[in-house]
């Protein structure tokens, strides 16, 4: 067994009994922390991302500080879009794409993400700093958005609560919808993939507004997709599926062929394993505004999820990403019992 299989988190990510809770934080290395602050002050985000050196730097941030047992790659979601001719921004109130994409010409003009592209080249070099970094010591997590949600974007051109344009473009033109994520999944195998290959310990996907479809829509318009990403990964590192607000959705969820399900703090998680069953492994939940609080309610909910998800396929963490003005103390506090508290 390699070192890497070893890692408490991947062993948690594919069902396996361990000594203690692994934990990690969706969003670690974001604006909470003053020295990503101060990074920022001198560089774009997208700046970053094209730096695979300057991106570890900032991965690592939270492992110097912390010592989670994983390690996010310091990426976008939108990253890999830059090599298949599409343009956006990414500003303060989330991405903004130039030209929207609502037309079959519009798809037609985007071309699938080549193996050798400079955004794939980037993350397998950020991935290779990384594991030379941490020598063994952490995992490192890959990730990438699922091709519903970044159809969103294309589609909406901007982020959207309520999915107007998109629903709007499913229902009237759905062959212009399919022609779009077919695209999106086969460029974003190709992205998942190098991700794999230059040594990634565990891979997310984000398909978080997933949850603001119909279950019938959910089926024809996420699941299709999710299922190409996971099954192009099978057999080469265990994967994990992030839906915000999508309880309703667990068996689904399930069906994406994923190895893990990340949960959201709006079930618990022996409510969740009643539907996915008893040792399917699970990530979560904790909901990330009970960091910006008292840090014995913090020290509480902590314990509690520890002993909810047991030892066995529990993988420790919020139910979405760090508030921006969330404590670091409390951060700390966080990882601390997982490293400490057992059941």
């Amino acid at each position: 067994m390699t070192q890497s299989n070893n890692l408490l988190l991947v062993r948690a990510a594919r069902g396996e009994r361990t000594e203690r809770t692994p934990v990690w934080l969706m969003r670690q290395a974001g604006r909470y922390l003053r020295e990503y602050q101060a990074l920022r002050q001198q560089y774009g985000f997208m700046e970053i991302c094209r730096q695979p050196e300057l991106a570890a730097r900032v991965s690592l941030l939270p492992w110097q500080a912390f010592e989670p047992d994983g390690v996010v790659m310091f990426s976008d979601i939108m990253f890999p879009l830059s090599g298949m001719n599409i343009e956006f921004s990414l500003e303060d109130g989330g991405p903004k794409v130039a030209q929207p994409v609502r037309t079959l010409a519009d798809t037609q003009r985007i071309c699938e993400l080549p193996q050798l592209d400079d955004c794939v080249v980037c993350v397998q070099q950020l991935i290779q700093h990384l594991k030379t970094e941490l020598a063994g010591r952490a995992a490192v997590i890959g990730f990438a958005g699922a091709p519903f949600t970044l159809a969103t974007y294309l589609v909406e051109g901007q982020k959207s609560q309520e999915l107007e344009i998109i629903k709007r473009l499913m229902y009237t033109q759905p062959e212009v919808l399919k022609a779009l994520l077919q695209k999106l999944t086969d460029s974003l195998i190709t992205y998942c993939q190098a991700q794999a290959d230059a040594g990634a310990d565990v891979l997310q996907l984000f398909d978080t507004w997933a949850g603001m479809l119909s279950t019938p829509d959910y089926e024809r318009w996420a699941l299709p997709y999710q299922q190409q990403v996971f099954s192009a990964l099978k057999n080469k590192l265990p994967t994990l599926l992030f839906v915000r607000a999508a309880t309703g959705y667990l068996e689904l969820l399930k069906l994406s062929g994923a190895g893990c399900i990340s949960l959201d703090w709006r079930i618990e998680i022996p409510k969740a394993r009643a539907i996915l069953g008893a040792d399917f492994p699970v990530q979560g939940n904790l909901d990330p505004a009970v960091l910006l609080g008292d840090i014995k309610h913090v020290e509480a909910e902590t314990k509690r999820l520890i002993a909810a998800g047991g030892h066995r396929g529990h993988i420790l963490n919020l139910g979405h990403g760090l508030l921006p003005s969330t404590p670091r103390e409390n951060v700390q506090r966080f990882i601390e019992i997982s490293k400490t508290h057992t059941v």
